[in-house]
């Protein structure tokens, strides 16, 4: 998979990768001389009068406009020669469009291998909701401080949505754990952030949290969902976790942003308390666990940020594979056996409908984002992984849990070797 920068002198190639194929065909229909190689060497002649960067850009942008316009020009005037002299005086003005229409679709056919290589960093890597509670906490505790970090990178930083694990009937797409990931992903960052957690569960730490907000806003979590009376479903949400950002709190109600798209919201301090107390969230260590005062303490330069993720990522994967339940490629092949028998419980319904490959596919999508530049190699694996993913969603939703099997045997295969690809990098 190719990501071309608009400075190198090959770039422009992959210009013409998507229409190489149909190019041919018109030179054999039309006799029209394609124009690819002229512009070309106008470029490479750009290239070594040693013209300054930001005109060797503009010239390609010119060079890449007449190449795009040429091309429609000969597309149309394929489809006239073809067809008119058949249709025109056969079919309404509908009907051709109609026509028109399908031969466009059979031609994006033809050419898609060719073309969906050029334009994937469009087309696939989506931007839009995500279930990234703590990232979008951290994100806004950040800003508070005058610092905008995107979830997306927070996200990825934290290590949460590499690996697989196994768990009782339950597959995770990931093998860490979100306070761990937070404190991870700020470390990266260049930042130091105070994490506290009481040991009992009888009382909140109100009284702490009412200072604290006299300087800082704070991270709270995990709190149980199923006493968030501001969900409409909540009551079916008991043990799932969450994360949200307090700013505020006064002797009736704690106020903050729950970053599942309900700003300024606000609990009672004894629902505030049952909530935060998460009994019920399995990996809990401790109780009332909260972050604040995030402090900056050195600015790391992208190529440190991304070496030291590399750093995390590989012994997050040692890590994990010392573990005695089922992870990685094992863990995928295992939950894919649940779907042999269309016997599917309720619990796993919900779990692969609302969560499990929704986020994953967003997931996957945001680690190709981080891995294209420098490993295009992770970049293809994790848009592999997207689209198996986004493809499982829907097979779920329409509950065709046999035909979910085999794009999770695929899964589990692209896991593999991205684990493998991982481990082999070098850093320095």
């Amino acid at each position: 998979m190719c990501n071309t920068h608009i400075a190198n002198p090959f770039s422009i190639v992959y210009s013409f990768h998507g229409i190489s194929l149909f190019s041919n065909h018109l030179k054999a229909r039309l006799k029209i001389k394609p124009m690819g190689c002229l512009i070309f060497k106008i470029y490479i002649l750009s290239r070594f009068l040693c013209i300054g960067l930001q005109l060797q850009k503009l010239i390609l942008i010119i060079l890449r406009c007449i190449l795009l316009n040429i091309y429609i020009f000969e597309l149309f005037f394929l489809l006239l020669h073809n067809n008119v002299n058949q249709y025109y005086r056969l079919v309404s003005k509908v009907e051709w469009n109609k026509m028109i229409i399908r031969y466009k679709k059979s031609l994006i056919l033809n050419f898609q291998n060719n073309i969906v290589e050029q334009t994937l960093e469009v087309k696939q890597l989506y931007i839009g909701n995500g279930k990234y509670c703590y990232a979008n906490s951290a994100s806004m505790l950040l800003k508070s401080v005058g610092e905008y970090i995107p979830p997306e990178k927070i996200e990825v930083l934290t290590g949460m949505g590499l690996g697989a694990v196994f768990e009782g009937d339950y597959l995770f797409l990931d093998s860490t754990l979100p306070d761990i990931g937070i404190n991870k992903a700020l470390n990266t960052l260049g930042f130091t952030c105070e994490e506290c957690v009481e040991k009992s569960p009888h009382r909140a730490p109100f009284y702490r949290l009412k200072d604290i907000l006299k300087e800082s806003a704070v991270i709270v979590g995990p709190v149980d969902l199923g006493y968030f009376t501001h969900w409409t479903n909540h009551e079916y949400l008991h043990g799932a976790d969450h994360y949200v950002l307090v700013y505020a709190i006064d002797n009736q109600n704690v106020y903050f942003h729950d970053p599942a798209g309900y700003p300024y919201v606000s609990l009672s301090l004894d629902q505030f308390q049952k909530a935060w107390r998460a009994e019920n969230i399995q990996y809990r260590r401790g109780y009332f666990r909260f972050w604040h005062s995030a402090k900056r303490q050195y600015q790391p330069s992208e190529e440190y940020i991304y070496q030291k993720a590399i750093e995390g990522f590989q012994i997050q994967y040692e890590n994990t594979e010392k573990k005695t339940h089922p992870n990685g490629s094992e863990a995928i092949l295992q939950f894919s056996e649940t779907f042999k028998n269309e016997a599917i419980s309720n619990e796993i319904i919900a779990h692969v409908t609302h969560f499990l490959f929704q986020l994953g596919a967003k997931r996957a999508s945001d680690f190709a984002y981080f891995f294209r530049e420098n490993h295009p190699e992770l970049f293809d694996f994790k848009i592999a992984q997207a689209k198996l993913l986004g493809w499982c969603h829907v097979l779920a939703t329409h509950e065709r849990w046999k035909k979910l099997i085999e794009p999770l045997q695929q899964l589990a295969a692209v896991e593999h070797d991205f684990r493998n690809k991982l481990l082999k990098i070098t850093t320095h």
